[in-house]
């Protein structure tokens, strides 16, 4: 089973690195949707596309439309609480919320090896 590649910023990356990030979070699109994300698939975490990958693989998809349906619990493990009130992350759903709410998003939970 091919990995489904996984570019991140260097925060989200050593977040999962560190434990305190399990979730990912994606706008739905030909990349990440309901066929390309699913529970068992193998996926290679990057830091941007640089060469400290991590491996994991999905174990729970959840897709919701607006941001607002994402559970507490799950979104605490997509943005962690200790960064939840930090401007540049706010920033950055802002915009998410901008570029993905017609769409909808699916977020799923990655276990690494």
């Amino acid at each position: 089973m091919k990995r489904l590649f996984i570019p991140l910023q260097t925060r989200w990356h050593t977040l999962f690195q560190e434990g305190k990030k399990t979730w990912e979070l994606r706008g739905i699109n030909s990349q990440f949707n309901k066929r390309t994300v699913y529970p068992g698939r193998p996926v290679e975490l990057r830091r941007g596309y640089q060469y400290d990958p991590l491996f994991g693989t999905i174990t729970n998809v959840l897709c919701v439309q607006t941001l607002e349906e994402i559970p507490q619990d799950v979104m605490d493990l997509t943005v962690p609480i200790e960064i939840q009130g930090d401007l540049d992350i706010i920033s950055f759903i802002e915009g998410y919320r901008k570029n993905y709410d017609a769409a909808g998003y699916i977020l799923f939970e990655v276990q690494l090896k």
